[in-house]
């Protein structure tokens, strides 16, 4: 029961990682155009 509850806690923080990792990566690209 603990063992599934930080397995789905790991991949809900695996998720936002790649969320924040695809919004990050426009954002430096439209940054680094404008420089």
């Amino acid at each position: 029961m603990a063992k599934s509850k930080i397995e789905s806690k790991r991949n809900e923080i695996k998720e936002r990682g790649y969320e924040y990792i695809s919004l990050q990566l426009p954002m430096r690209k439209m940054t680094s155009q404008l420089e």
